[in-house]
């Protein structure tokens, strides 16, 4: 910005001096005998035209220099890194008697001192759910910003990164409880309340989107839709295990896809893989068909008329690194987890983005357990 306001002021300043110049060609012309004027119009009018072509050499100049600046800010290759699933659990929690709490944390750490040690130069973290493993409370009023409270925790340590970050929202995020009976997670039946809880510690909406250097960032909420009271398979009360969008929500997405923008989706839940190709019953698609987005919400309908519109899907749920395409052209990045079962922090995705040539390559962190 300030390179073209340095260019403006510069061609402001020329195009005082060519006035000047022409001014004084004029007065010049005019103390000339009665047989020059006519040549001195003539040489007027040839300093004019000159003086024209200066301006507009300048002109085009300036506005090229600005523009070429424009363009090359905003189409130039960028990174942003991806986590998932950290399940952030506060040790002394009801759950500590079932999950490792001091090792999420001890993951958590390492992930963000990677991150910052590694990948300082990216634009931004995206996280894909899960950022805890129990609210333990759906009161915003219990949450003041010093507890010890998980998102609060959550909250401290990853405000370590150097960079900023940006959330989508996952199944645990929703969990208010931990029965020790069942070992279930006990979902809320008031998820507004759970959301205002979210937007009290992180300032962040269900669901929302940007648009960084000509991409659409769309970070979806799958845990709006009817999966938020339907038993998990094995299950006696968790919910939550499939994942569902609220009609609201996939209006709002669909028409941010009728934009000219491309799109990169986030969100907790992946897509159903191969939901397009022979191998659907696959017994593993088939195990983790009630892990994934269910196969009869509209979104598979909405991305299947703005697949080429959309570059990629990043999610998590699953606890595995999984890459697959959906309709044969949407390619979909599971990521593994920070936290609780098949966790590392080394679990790091980083994802470079070249908005003129609408391509995302994605790099796992060089020395992931590949799971």
């Amino acid at each position: 910005m300030q390179t073209g306001l340095q260019l403006s002021l510069l061609l402001a300043v020329a195009y005082k001096n060519i006035i000047k110049m022409s001014v004084s060609s004029l007065m010049e012309i005019s103390k000339a005998d009665n047989h020059r004027i006519y040549h001195g119009d003539n040489l007027l009018k040839t300093t004019i035209k000159k003086n024209i072509c200066l301006m507009v050499f300048l002109s085009v100049t300036v506005s090229g220099c600005w523009t070429d600046t424009n363009i090359s800010e905003k189409t130039k290759p960028f990174e942003i890194v991806v986590v998932s699933d950290i399940h952030l659990r506060v040790p002394g929690n009801p759950d500590d008697i079932f999950f490792n709490n001091q090792r999420n944390l001890a993951n958590l750490m390492l992930a963000v001192d990677l991150m910052n040690e590694n990948y300082a130069h990216a634009d931004f973290v995206a996280v894909t759910g899960d950022l805890v493993g129990c609210l333990f409370s759906e009161n915003p009023y219990d949450y003041q910003g010093r507890g010890d409270t998980p998102p609060e925790v959550f909250k401290r340590l990853f405000d370590h990164l150097i960079l900023p970050y940006h959330i989508a929202l996952g199944n645990h995020d929703y969990y208010v409880g931990f029965d020790l009976t069942t070992l279930d997670h006990v979902p809320t039946l008031n998820p507004e309340s759970v959301e205002a809880v979210w937007k009290k510690v992180l300032n962040i909406d269900p669901y929302y989107s940007f648009i960084h250097k000509g991409i659409q960032m769309i970070f979806l909420n799958s845990n709006r839709g009817d999966s938020l009271f339907t038993i998990c398979l094995g299950f006696r009360s968790e919910t939550l295990c499939q994942g569902s969008f609220d009609p609201e929500q996939m209006d709002w997405l669909e028409s941010l896809l009728n934009r000219p923008e491309p799109a990169i989706l986030f969100c907790h839940h992946p897509p159903a893989k191969d939901m397009d190709t022979p191998d659907s019953l696959t017994l593993q698609s088939i195990f983790f068909s009630d892990m994934s987005i269910d196969k009869n919400d509209r979104f598979y309908e909405i991305a299947a008329v703005h697949k080429d519109k959309i570059l990629a899907i990043f999610s998590g749920h699953q606890h595995q690194w999984r890459e697959y395409t959906l309709f044969d052209t949407i390619n979909v990045y599971q990521l593994g987890s920070i936290g609780d079962f098949r966790s590392s922090g080394e679990n790091i995705a980083v994802v470079k983005i070249d908005p003129n040539l609408k391509r995302v390559d994605v790099m796992r962190h060089p020395k992931t357990d590949r799971n």
